[in-house]
């Protein structure tokens, strides 16, 4: 008896299970097959263009500024953290803390300084090249 009761739950679990595969697949097929509203109600056949620039150095100049304004603050708290790093491993006396802090320190300098020049290297390309007026204008 027992081996005929496992037998009926194992086919009632497999039958639950595939008519749960059975449901789903069947929505997915359904979503991806039929017409969406939002498409059908394009009346162009292009499509908007979702960069804002205008023009290769706009967006340039608008992924750096994007740049400064997430790694300028970020910076500033790394330098802070690395600052009270090195003051708690002087106090310490722990050489290899303040070797740490000032290697973190370095770096966190030299990255800053890298995306502020990618933004000074921008502006002076857009300047040089005359992108502040005409067709290339941002």
């Amino acid at each position: 008896m027992q081996a005929h009761g496992n037998t009926y739950m194992t086919k009632r679990i497999f039958s639950r299970r595939l008519w749960k595969t059975f449901l789903i697949r069947g929505y997915i097929l359904h979503t991806l097959v039929s017409a969406s509203p939002v498409f059908a109600q394009t009346l162009t056949d292009r499509i908007p263009n979702p960069i804002a620039a205008k023009s290769f150095p706009c967006l340039v100049k608008a992924l750096s500024e994007a740049a400064i304004t997430i790694v300028v603050p970020i910076a500033i708290v790394a330098i802070i953290f690395a600052g009270l790093k090195f003051i708690i491993a002087g106090a310490q006396g722990n050489e290899g803390g303040i070797k740490q802090a000032r290697t973190m320190l370095f770096w966190i300098i030299i990255g800053t300084a890298v995306v502020v020049g990618s933004f000074v290297l921008a502006e002076a390309a857009i300047s040089f090249f005359g992108a502040t007026a005409g067709p290339l204008a941002c």
